[in-house]
């Protein structure tokens, strides 16, 4: 394991081999938005009973909760915070800026854009796609405003493959049926597919989860 910044672990935390702690964010003058001279290393935070997987490569300014499980060469950005209980599964991507929150699970090969919000009891298949950029890097503000990843109220069920457009809101326990294309709002408590996603029914009372705690 290699440190680059002060690591603070919580009690039985396990590190499995190869992996790199407290990375700086770093890029060459010009290459994006953001002036990375800037940005201040800061440590890592990992609590109480979490698994970090081999191969994993964690930035600064992290900070993950307890209980937590993350997977075989998961990449976790900058300055993102994820809750108890959570799982990140083998070969996700968290981009930097990102909240996950309580008893979230992702699953294997996703990518969480930068600049995302991800509530809590959140359930992402594999596979999933997000992006944070709807001008597709052009006309720019310059200074790295101009992104927002999208929004997963709690509770939200995404099915395999499914792509996340950036800046969008997929409201609370709400289903995003497998290979959608999530373009526009999707209304709480609604199940959505298609290329671009549809409304197709309401939740039953026996599929809402909120309700039920």
């Amino acid at each position: 394991m290699v440190n680059f910044s002060d690591v603070v672990k919580g009690e039985n935390v396990i590190i499995f081999p190869n992996c790199v702690i407290g990375r700086p964010p770093m890029a060459p003058s010009g290459v994006t938005e953001i002036d990375y001279n800037k940005l201040e290393s800061k440590p890592v935070y990992i609590g109480d009973n979490t698994i970090v997987g081999a191969n994993t490569v964690i930035y600064s300014n992290v900070i993950i909760g307890n209980n937590c499980l993350i997977g075989d060469g998961v990449h976790i950005r900058e300055d993102v915070t994820i809750g108890d209980n959570c799982i990140i599964g083998i070969s996700c991507k968290v981009g930097a800026r990102t909240e996950i929150h309580d008893f979230t699970r992702i699953m294997d090969i996703t990518n969480v854009a930068s600049d995302a919000y991800i509530g809590e009891h959140v359930f992402i298949g594999p596979g999933v796609m997000m992006g944070n950029d709807n001008k597709l890097g052009r006309n720019s503000t310059g200074d790295g405003t101009s992104y927002r990843g999208p929004i997963l109220e709690d509770y939200v069920t995404v099915g395999m493959n499914t792509s996340i457009l950036p800046n969008t809101i997929i409201g609370a326990d709400s289903i995003v049926a497998a290979h959608s294309v999530v373009s526009r709002y999707v209304s709480p408590g609604i199940m959505v597919m298609g290329a671009p996603a549809k409304k197709y029914r309401d939740l039953t009372q026996q599929e809402m989860r909120i309700s039920k705690n």
